[in-house]
């Protein structure tokens, strides 16, 4: 579960103070498939920094799984961003010399892992999102909506709590967002395992268990999704 306490943060340019978020409280259960919506400054991309501890807040508290992240010294939070937090970017971020299999690998490396059960793990979830026959392939070899389902094998070959996504489908054409947004409620359905999606397209946020709008840093809808169908 993740635990948002009155999150603030503040940026200073010149002798302006510009408040990005202005108190956010939220909470977010494990297996949630959460979207964050609104317009430009509204304080999305801040949010999502804080939440992937990319970057300190100005005040307020984030718990992961019971963890104060922000009481952790930066050796401990990078720790926790391996085990704990997975990322998806809009420009999927993988490193363009190595295979598919390779670019999901690389969060194990860190971990000093066994070889092989890096590359079974690898394996697993390289076929979990359709691309069990493409494991050599390099990013160039691979379509935009390829790519980005390597990044989201990426993002859970260390089985994290949390999977946090920054326009996703923004690089994206209609009919490959509609496949990834579906890609992504089969796994967070199979692996209860939660997402959140900064994301400017209500069709993709409208597909979600949760849309929270932002507006001048703070919450101004929070909608539940209940009766939505997948």
């Amino acid at each position: 579960m993740v635990k948002i306490v009155n999150l603030k943060k503040s940026y200073i340019t010149g002798k302006e103070v510009y408040p990005a978020l202005k108190g956010i409280t939220l909470t977010i259960k494990r297996g949630g498939l959460i979207s964050i919506v609104g317009p430009s400054g509204s304080g999305k991309s801040t949010l999502l920094n804080l939440l992937g501890a990319l970057d300190r807040p100005t005040s307020g508290k984030v718990f992961i799984d019971g963890v104060d992240i922000y009481q952790l010294d930066d050796r401990a939070l990078a720790d926790l961003r391996n085990r704990k937090i997975g990322f998806v970017f809009q420009a999927f971020n993988l490193v363009s010399r190595l295979t598919a299999l390779d670019n999901v690998q690389l969060p194990l490396l860190i971990r000093n892992m066994d070889a092989e059960e890096r590359r079974r793990r690898a394996i697993k979830l390289l076929t979990a999102v359709g691309l069990g026959n493409k494991i050599n392939r390099k990013p160039t070899e691979l379509s935009g909506g390829e790519q980005q389902r390597v990044a989201i094998a990426r993002a859970l070959v260390t089985n994290p709590s949390i999977i946090l996504g920054d326009e996703i489908t923004g690089n994206l054409d209609s009919k490959t967002t509609q496949e990834i947004v579906e890609l992504v409620q089969d796994l967070n359905r199979r692996f209860n395992t939660t997402f959140v999606i900064v994301t400017h397209n209500m069709d993709v946020a409208n597909r979600t268990h949760r849309i929270i709008r932002l507006r001048d840093g703070i919450v101004e809808k929070d909608i539940s999704l209940e009766k939505a169908v997948f």
